[in-house]
């Protein structure tokens, strides 16, 4: 039995494939051993996942096995983990090779909610050449006040890496929150990812907009972080946090997981 405790690398506390809009020049690479990104939350504390089991535990509680939920519905890039009550959700995906795993996770408390990316297996990087980098999101939407999880959040990814200036940026795209309970599916407006260093396969920026699409609520900047995965750098792993706001009080914070290819 295998079982997977994470430790963190501090950055900043951070599958659809399109290869068409691709320009990737190999004859430069770098070459980076496996590492880890936290964006919030201490998963080495906080996280494990246990491989043959399928099961996920928090803060060394009860494990958490695949939702039977219906209403919990995550991109074909991830499976849902819950308690009975849906009182504590984790969200974990692998990227198709393998060597790249995200996973969010919340008990509904901010101690307790978390996002983390990881390169689980060497890479080899470009550093000359522009990549796209197409794929899923999916999140978890915590109320702050009633420390309940009220939504999932689901959207379309894309970033595009610049390799020759050593920068990356993106956006989350078609938002959507569903309730826990399936009595509401709300849109939210678009999270653009803004351009940010790509240093050693690694990235750490801060984001804007993705709030909900009415007149009352928005959302504050927020943060993303993330690290280029594959053996030819054609995978990329990446969490977002952020803190939606109604009449400009704080009222949820959304952390997110995304997984994208080349």
């Amino acid at each position: 039995m295998r079982s997977i405790s994470l430790s963190m690398t501090v950055l900043v506390t951070l599958a659809a494939c399109s290869g068409t809009n691709s320009e990737e020049d190999t004859s430069s690479i770098e070459e980076l051993a496996a590492a880890t990104s936290a964006l919030t939350g201490t998963p080495e504390d906080d996280f494990a996942f246990d491989e043959a089991d399928n099961t996920i535990s928090i803060a060394g509680d009860d494990a958490l096995s695949p939702t039977t939920n219906t209403s919990i519905s995550v991109p074909a890039s991830f499976v849902a983990y819950s308690d009975d009550m849906d009182s504590i959700l984790a969200i974990r995906g692998v990227t198709a090779s393998g060597d790249g795993e995200v996973a969010i996770y919340s008990d509904g408390s901010a101690a307790l909610t978390g996002a983390f990316a990881a390169r689980l297996e060497d890479t080899t990087v470009p550093t000359a050449g522009r990549l796209v980098y197409d794929g899923d999101y999916v999140g978890i939407l915590r109320d702050t006040g009633t420390g309940d999880i009220t939504h999932t959040v689901t959207g379309v990814a894309q970033l595009v890496a610049h390799f020759d200036d050593g920068n990356i940026s993106g956006n989350i795209s078609i938002r959507r929150a569903s309730e826990l309970d399936e009595t509401e599916t709300r849109p939210l407006d678009t999270l653009f990812l803004d351009s940010t260093a790509l240093t050693n396969g690694a990235f750490a920026g801060t984001t804007g907009g993705g709030g909900f699409s009415t007149s009352a609520a928005g959302a504050e900047d927020g943060v993303y972080s993330g690290l280029i995965v594959g053996s030819d750098g054609d995978e990329l792993v990446g969490n977002i946090n952020i803190n939606h706001t109604t009449n400009g009080i704080v009222t949820g914070q959304e952390v997110g997981a995304i997984i994208a290819a080349e």
